[in-house]
């Protein structure tokens, strides 16, 4: 196998990740089925952990973030291995409910490259829509900065 096969060509559109993930078998084409399934076991995820009661600032902001992707689960999972909830049993497994299902979704997102796609989504909007809204605010701060320049201070 060649390197050339691991890299996006420069040619291709931003749009075009999803086709090139599963074109190159890093993702299935049932992500997006997949995708609502993991959406719906966080939503219930974070039921179950906003009931543990943490105290931990970094647990607390990451459940309040409104919709959870797989590299803010993987830190909010790493979080809770170092609380109480994070103890496993005897056989080596988690032992409280809530890491049980945060382990599930984590499993759900790597299995068939799920998050990969997830992530492409993510570039794909913030290309399409962010990055364009960023920059008419940029424009219009800047016209606000010349539309407001002060005289110079006498004096000082």
């Amino acid at each position: 196998m060649t390197k050339k096969s691991f890299y996006i060509e420069a040619t291709n559109p931003v749009f075009l990740i999803s086709d090139w993930l599963i074109n190159r078998r890093h993702c299935t084409q049932q992500c997006q089925a997949i995708l609502t399934v993991v959406r719906d076991k966080i939503l219930k995820a974070r039921e179950t952990s906003q009931g543990d009661n943490h105290t931990e600032k970094q647990i607390v902001e990451l459940l309040a973030i409104p919709q959870l992707n797989y590299f803010q689960v993987k830190q909010l999972f790493e979080h809770l291995k170092s609380t109480e909830v994070g103890k496993k049993n005897l056989i080596g497994q988690f032992s409280h409910q809530s890491m049980k299902n945060w382990t599930e979704i984590i499993k759900l997102y790597e299995k068939d490259g799920t998050y990969l796609a997830e992530a492409a989504q993510t570039i794909v909007r913030n290309v399409n829509y962010e990055v364009p809204a960023i920059k008419k605010q940029i424009v219009k701060c800047q016209q606000t900065q010349k539309a407001r320049v002060l005289p110079p201070l006498i004096g000082y």
